[in-house]
């Protein structure tokens, strides 16, 4: 048995679950385990047993190693889908078949923000997502008849391949209509939107798929409603410049590689890796320059937020932490000041040049066997590695030509510094922080707070925001799963917030999370959402493709 619950963000879907838990819990069906994308969610739900009137127990997996027996004679084990594919250090043992032990002949479970498992269907088996395939095992309907199945995620797909893991939903196999699951997806994919919305009507009326949505339209008692306005940050002609200029360097780039691949005789084989790497850096450090741009239109607004007296959720994607986590190693080995480094986006375009520029010489040799042609680095008479003497130089070249390159700092940084850590809940994955001193210096300081343990910061800085002891909040990805930052009526700080996206996400579902951590039931205000952009075309069509499978994603959750 199998079913699949699509509520929106924020409208309440782990009382749901609570509810389903309990409804088997007095028909004798008492051990269940309740996967989450982290372990911090585990005191969401223990707040919302609590919320009930009920005595649950409920205890986390990673409490027990995997070669352990599960010791709980009864109650919820919680479980992230990053401990579902847990070995044992000695032995190889696993901790599903330790989950699938406890659980016994009819255990309940829970996949909660079960779309961390959306990409276990793939045209071969290295491109599935071990996470996925765990999924996929653990509710073997073969294996585990007596499982009862619950799927529950705001957005389940964005894709119809995305649907995979919802084995236990009879959409294809025995009985239906399609022989197996790359059927079903190939004749649904056909039929577009229709199709995708057909399948939701289907799965409703065979009770097997809930979904609901919090509204956006104005509230009973206060009047107001969930808004939504777009800001654009118009480029300085400094701005305009320091682009153009980055623009010219990637340019500069790609035309030395192309010409030091063709002296090394590299082309044919090194190509595909060193061009691919070109264009995949080349994204990345175009998003992290324009969302730097728009931290001056940023800051403006919510200095302007703060004095209508509400509070701030910035949204970003990347924090800069493997950035800065380099720069710091280098700082150790050659004794450099903090203030000397380089934080910007600069740093991955020379890192790029550093690494990925080829300068080792290769020759063609004839396969004896298969007679094909084939490339082998030259050697010299001692049989070390021959190097071009003109690709070295162009390598220096754009080196030295990067070193003047201005860009501006990372945004994260230059937010946290300009309103201070004691104004700031930051709620992102990174360990340490660049934090601005009384004399203008700039000190590497771990993100941590004296007393509360590593790993409970974000819940920490998350409670601070809710205590109203901080108003500005600022999560990436880490945090756009799960948390409530919202004017909960429980919580002391319940200002109406100003959710603003500074950086879209890359997918157009944890874009949904992301503006589902502020709009959410039992709130005392409705959130004013904020994007920024800037001219530039290149940002506009990212927001546009966003968009589009923001429908896609609407006509699969309907």
């Amino acid at each position: 048995a199998g079913i699949s619950i699509g509520d929106g963000t924020g409208v309440g879907k782990t009382a749901t679950l609570l509810g389903i838990i309990l409804d088997n819990w007095f028909r004798g069906r008492k051990r269940s385990v309740w996967f989450s994308v982290k372990s911090d969610l585990i005191k969401a739900v223990r707040d919302e047993i609590e919320r009930l009137g009920f005595r649950l127990p409920i205890q986390l997996v990673n409490d027990y190693k995997p070669d352990e027996e599960i010791t709980l004679s009864r109650g919820i084990v919680f479980c992230t889908y990053q401990s579902l594919i847990a070995k044992s250090k000695k032995g190889g043992r696993r901790r599903i078949d330790q989950l699938t032990r406890w659980l016994g002949e009819d255990g309940i479970l829970i996949f909660d923000e079960g779309h961390r498992a959306k990409n276990f269907f793939a045209e071969n088996e290295r491109s599935q997502t071990q996470t996925g395939a765990a999924v996929v095992e653990i509710q073997n309907a073969e294996k585990f008849p007596g499982f009862r199945v619950i799927y529950s995620s705001a957005t389940a797909a964005t894709d119809v391949r995305h649907l995979a893991y919802m084995t236990r939903l009879g959409l294809w196999g025995e009985g239906t209509g399609f022989a197996d699951f790359a059927e079903f997806a190939g004749e649904i994919e056909e039929g577009g939107v229709a199709a995708m919305e057909m399948i939701a009507r289907d799965l409703k009326a065979m009770g097997r798929y809930f979904c609901g949505s919090l509204s956006m339209g104005a509230c009973e008692e206060t009047g107001l409603s969930v808004e939504y306005r777009e800001v654009v940050h118009h480029l300085t002609a400094h701005q305009r410049e320091m682009y153009d200029n980055m623009a010219r360097c990637w340019q500069a780039v790609l035309r030395k590689t192309e010409k030091a691949l063709a002296i090394t005789n590299s082309e044919k084989f090194l190509r595909r890796h060193g061009v691919g790497n070109f264009w995949a850096e080349h994204q990345r450090c175009t998003k992290a320059i324009i969302t730097a741009f728009k931290v001056p239109t940023l800051i403006k607004e919510m200095t302007r937020a703060l004095s209508e007296r509400h509070s701030v959720v910035v949204s970003i994607t990347s924090t800069g932490e493997a950035s800065m986590t380099r720069q710091m190693a280098r700082t150790a080995d050659e004794e450099e000041a903090v203030s000397d480094l380089d934080f910007s986006p600069r740093e991955t375009l020379v890192r790029l040049v550093e690494n990925c520029f080829p300068t080792a010489v290769y020759r063609e040799v004839t396969d004896e066997i298969t007679e094909k042609i084939k490339y082998e680095p030259l050697l010299g008479e001692n049989g070390e590695q021959v190097h071009s003497k003109e690709a070295p130089w162009l390598k220096q070249e754009l080196l030295d030509r990067l070193a003047t390159l201005q860009l501006p700092e990372h945004p994260l940084d230059q937010i946290v510094n300009h309103f201070g850590t004691e104004n700031v809940a930051e709620m992102t994955g990174r360990k340490n922080r660049l934090v601005k001193l009384s004399n203008g210096e700039f000190a590497y300081r771990p993100r941590g707070i004296a007393g509360v343990p590593q790993r409970q910061t974000n819940l920490h800085e998350l409670q601070q925001f809710q205590a109203k002891r901080k108003r500005i909040a600022i999560m990436s990805e880490v945090a756009a799963t799960g948390d409530s930052l919202h004017s909960d009526r429980r919580a002391i700080n319940q200002e109406r917030r100003e959710h603003i996206a500074l950086e879209l996400k890359w997918s157009a579902d944890k874009q949904l999370q992301d503006f589902g951590r502020t709009h959410r039931s039992n709130q005392a205000n409705p959130p004013i959402y904020i994007l920024i952009y800037t001219e530039l075309g290149g940002e506009r069509r990212f927001s546009t493709s966003i968009a589009r499978r923001l429908a896609a994603t609407g006509a699969l959750n309907k």
